[in-house]
């Protein structure tokens, strides 16, 4: 069975007791060779399993070898970055070490960020350490980062300017989403744009992470030295409400993004964290923070991004290194600092509908002028020091824009486009409201327990406004509402922390499995199995048996503890016909759902899987050795049968897949399988 542990060779009579389950399995396959199951660092926990030896279905696979000089090569260094590709920016932190020496901490001011983004001196520092989340796919082009707007900006009267319906923002958005409300205002604008491309959400994020990447590594091999003779572990940063085909999804992503932008090193893996865990990391290492919260402290996070807030409620568990536990269900609203430029810039286009030109000189075209002179100063001036209390009832502010007539009747002077304060509030409510929703729904969770803070961290948790709003609402209750100094940056909060807490992963959560684990098999036909019943089952060419093809043998099961070394190894044959190449291909796939031993991958009872990854070898060698076991079937044709086996061993957070031949022998062939995903974030 699948998850079951054989004894070690020393202890093979102490079998342990196994299930119903495992019997039944065992009583009618005891007649085949064995499958074993072992862990190696602990072998008294043991049972034993027995299974019929599985048949290959895939082969014809060109191989890819790596030189054995590079694979000789010892680690020169290490390097540790973390992405947070958030809603509406995109940073990437790192540091650089000895691997054979690695700091036990660093000061967050240690910690170095990529900037030099393409476009940027146009808006920001050049040494700014965020991109734009946004991309624009036009005219053949793909536009990414500070590029979009920097075309905006530049648009002329000639310029076909539908193609802004094609630039994609917020396409994060889309990667949880179960499409249930298509008519979910927030998700409208990602939805069209990449309808009108004829690209998916995943398109789009692994194309604009495909920029960042190059970048990025541009960045490092100029700065750093980085070359692939590097090891590289990549912190990734997830909402902390996504699902785990979420965040397995992202995680495919990225082993695109970092194998076509040779980011991978040469050991390379993945450690996934919760966005709102890294912030708070981060948040503890400033002293103002660890003041108010200490071990046993009950606190609200509430990470205000530019698309999304996210609300959790952590107790802390322990201190140096800070661990939470949650003690309410995460949630989230698509109501971040980014709808309140969507609703400005909204009522703004309708204000100005009428209007046919604008600026100073008609080379560009009104777009452009709108861009520069509204939404630009909007986000960048007015937004981000907006607090109500501030401003006087029928108070007006003004932004200029050349080229506007006086109009008392839409609140226009010459050349000036003035926001009164009930405006501004219109264009803040949903934000605000949404956020103090979500902390109050926090609150109703947890049936009278005592909060002592709620901790707000994210662009958006700079705002005046959002401050004000927050204190108000909960201030009056004795919650303290407490947050970063102003001069602190939090666009990359998420990712300096993201490399704080990879940089210690002790004391995370128990290695528990949230994914099931299995290898695409054909499987001898046997009427005692309830797949094998409702499946086809054909005749093997050469050898005459019959078989059920692409069955499912999940290997490892779902809610299973997977310590480090752990291992199972499946035997398998193959038979050849001569002069066939000898090359075995077996792929992995993932499924989080109920799953069942011995049913067609597609059946309904096996639905849900997604590829893992493969593991190929060649077995040529053993045809050049004499080593083929030559058989003749029943019409008079030779053919070769080769038995072999397939390992797969824990190591860290990836799945070291082997194929022996003979079985349990030598390595034909390896890979790595990342299952950082198959992991609660946070997990070692």
């Amino acid at each position: 069975m699948p998850g079951a542990l054989n004894p070690s060779p020393k202890s093979r009579g102490d079998v342990r007791t196994i299930t119903q389950h495992q019997v039944l399995f065992a009583m009618a396959q005891r007649a085949k060779p064995q499958r074993r199951v072992r862990r190696k660092l602990d072998p008294q926990a043991s049972s034993s399993s027995t299974s019929s030896s599985r048949v290959s279905d895939e082969d014809h696979v060109q191989l890819r070898h790596c030189s054995r000089l590079e694979q000789s090569l010892l680690p020169a260094r290490k390097l540790l970055l973390c992405l947070d590709y958030g809603t509406t920016l995109t940073s990437i932190s790192y540091i650089t070490f000895d691997p054979s020496d690695p700091p036990r901490d660093v000061h967050p001011r240690g910690i170095r960020c990529i900037a030099n983004w393409p476009r940027a001196s146009r808006f920001v520092h050049p040494g700014s350490p965020f991109v734009p989340s946004e991309s624009w796919y036009r005219d053949g082009k793909f536009l990414w980062g500070h590029e979009v707007q920097y075309t905006l900006h530049n648009l002329s009267e000639s310029d076909d300017t539908e193609s802004i319906n094609c630039i994609v923002q917020l396409p994060k958005l889309l990667l949880d989403d179960d499409g249930e409300d298509p008519d979910n205002d927030q998700l409208t604008q990602p939805r069209e744009a990449l309808h009108n491309v004829g690209k998916t959400a995943r398109d789009a994020i692994r194309d604009y992470l495909m920029k960042v990447f190059k970048h990025t590594r541009g960045q490092l091999v100029q700065r750093e030295g980085f070359n692939s003779t590097w090891e590289v572990e990549l912190a990734l940063c997830v909402p902390s409400k996504w699902s785990t085909y979420a965040q397995l999804t992202m995680q495919e992503i990225m082993l695109e993004v970092v194998d076509r932008t040779d980011m991978r090193g040469r050991d390379f893996s993945m450690f996934i964290i919760d966005e709102p865990e890294a912030a708070v990391t981060f948040a503890l290492r400033h002293e103002n923070i660890q003041e108010i919260i200490a071990e046993g402290t009950n606190f609200v996070v509430c990470d205000a991004g530019g698309g999304t807030v996210d609300a959790i409620t952590y107790t802390v568990r322990q201190e140096y290194p800070f661990r939470f536990d949650e003690i309410a269900m995460p949630a989230g609203k698509d109501c971040g600092s980014s709808y309140i430029n969507q609703a400005f810039i909204e009522e703004s286009r309708e204000r100005l509908a009428h209007v046919i030109e604008l600026g100073r000189e008609p080379i560009y075209s009104k777009e452009a002028v709108m861009q520069e002179d509204l939404f630009r100063k909007f986000e960048h001036e007015q937004k981000r020091i907006y607090d109500p209390d501030d401003w006087e009832e029928g108070e007006n502010i003004s932004l200029r824009i050349f080229g506007l007539r006086e109009d008392p009747t839409r609140n226009f002077g010459t050349g000036m486009f003035y926001i009164k304060k009930d405006q501004m509030n219109t264009y803040f409510r949903r934000s605000l409201d949404g956020t103090v929703a979500l902390i109050d729904e926090q609150l109703k969770q947890l049936d009278g327990q005592k909060i002592k803070a709620i901790l707000l961290v994210g662009g958006f948790s700079q705002s005046p406004a959002l401050k004000r709003c927050l204190n108000d609402a909960f201030g009056r209750g004795g919650l303290e509402v407490i947050h970063l100094h102003q001069d602190i940056d939090m666009t990359t909060a998420v990712s300096r922390g993201g490399v704080l807490r990879a940089l210690n992963k002790e004391n995370g959560p128990r290695r528990k499995l949230r994914l099931n684990l299995g290898v695409r098999v054909s499987e001898p036909y046997n009427e005692r199995f309830k797949g094998h019943k409702s499946a086809r089952w054909s005749r093997h060419h050469l050898n005459g048996k019959k078989y059920v093809k692409d069955c499912m043998d999940w290997v490892i099961r779902k809610d299973q503890i997977l310590n480090e070394g752990e291992s199972t190894e499946i035997y398998m044959h193959r038979a050849f016909e001569p002069g066939e190449d000898m090359t075995v291909y077996e792929t992995l796939y993932f499924s989080d759902r109920p799953v069942h031993q011995h049913y067609h991958m597609d059946d309904d009872k096996n639905s849900g899987h997604r590829k893992a990854g493969f593991v190929e070898a060649s077995l040529e060698a053993l045809q050049t050795g004499n080593m083929l076991e030559k058989r003749i079937n029943d019409e008079g044709d030779v053919y070769y049968e080769v038995h072999y086996s397939i390992k797969l061993e824990v190591n860290g957070r990836n799945i070291k897949a082997t194929i022996h031949c003979p079985p349990g022998k030598e390595v034909q062939g390896q890979a790595q399988i990342c299952i950082a995903a198959a992991f609660r974030p946070g997990t070692k």
